[in-house]
């Protein structure tokens, strides 16, 4: 089921790298998109950490939870939108792709993924 949901999102906007679902604690539970595998795994440890952290920054500053945040690095973009406190998903874009189609994108998924996730 996670698969099918995360091939969807990384299908439906071009330049998509891979989508990851991760935990919050940097394990992924499942990938998709062209470099999803060994990339994902990278992805998923290095950018669950950040979003820990911003987590906390967030906290402190009593702004809520982290529901959304956006890198903009030289050679990609990384999105990360949190489905539970628990899972987010993760996805890396070529450094020129439209950050708002993907952003649309990974709602619809985490909408989807969400119920599934929250059992």
């Amino acid at each position: 089921m996670f698969e099918a949901v995360l091939d969807r999102a990384a299908r439906a906007c071009a330049g998509v790298r891979a989508v990851v679902l991760v935990g919050m604690d940097g394990v992924p539970v499942a990938a998709s998109g062209p470099s999803g595998g060994q990339a994902g795994d990278v992805v998923a440890v290095t950018y669950a950490d950040l979003a820990r952290r911003a987590a906390r920054a967030s906290a402190d500053a009593e702004h809520g939870g982290v529901e959304e945040m956006a890198l903009c690095c030289d050679d990609a973009r990384v999105l990360f939108r949190a489905v539970t406190p628990e899972y987010a998903l993760l996805a890396v874009l070529d450094p020129g792709t439209g950050l708002g189609r993907a952003r649309y994108e990974l709602l619809k998924a985490a909408l989807d993924l969400r119920p599934e996730l929250e059992r």
